[in-house]
């Protein structure tokens, strides 16, 4: 209670609403105007910005802990966003922090190479680079695991757009997923190993690391 703390990439508000309720003094972080603009609408009394992980909009030492929830895989290196959280934390300050990692979605980029199509999935770093960007920044790991969720979709529509929303950066040689014809569609959807229950699984590996400055 009463710890300033940030929420990067805080999306709608979903946790930083969560994080305030425990009586810290909450800054909720994101790069998207129009999530900013409804978690604001939603959350008149907390304070949300406009921002990129990558250079965060803060003085130096502004903040007692950082938390981010599959933000970070959005930055474009970990070299960059980790000496930011530790330059607006203050000494002894904690991070914890979720980060998607390599290894992940291996069903989508298997169909598309059983359908004959380019890969499209952004290359997401190893845990272990997270890891080293961490301890170059000057923290100290506290704790480090990484845990692997699944989750099963109806058709392939809903799963490319999970994997945008997820920040995984899906394209088509640089093209948004509308780019995708009809027939590109249904040889990916046609391609995936289903479930027995006849969805499409979808494999995350999550990086949880806390740390300490």
């Amino acid at each position: 209670p009463g710890s300033r703390v940030l929420d990067i990439g805080c999306a709608t508000g979903r946790e930083t609403i969560l994080l305030a309720k425990s009586g810290a003094q909450v800054t909720g972080l994101d790069i998207a105007a129009d999530m900013l603009q409804k978690a604001q609408r939603d959350y008149p009394s907390l304070t949300f910005k406009e921002g990129d992980a990558d250079a965060l909009p803060f003085s130096a030492q502004q903040f007692d802990a950082v938390f981010s929830s599959m933000a970070l895989q959005w930055s474009d290196d970990p070299a960059t966003a980790m000496p930011e959280i530790a330059r607006v934390l203050k000494p002894g300050g904690r991070a914890q922090l979720a980060i998607m990692v390599a290894g992940s979605f291996h069903e989508l980029i298997q169909a598309r190479s059983v359908a004959g199509l380019p890969e499209s999935v952004n290359t997401l770093p190893q845990s272990l680079v997270w890891e080293k960007a961490a301890c170059q920044a000057g923290f100290h790991v506290v704790k480090s695991t990484v845990e692997t969720y699944t989750e099963h979709f109806d058709g392939i529509r809903s799963l490319l757009h999970s994997i945008t929303k997820a920040g995984a950066g899906l394209s088509d040689s640089g093209h948004a997923q509308h780019s995708f014809t009809r027939n590109s569609l249904k040889a990916l959807e046609k391609a995936f190993c289903t479930a027995p229950d006849g969805t499409l699984p979808l494999t995350y590996h999550v990086l949880q690391i806390s740390l300490e400055r």
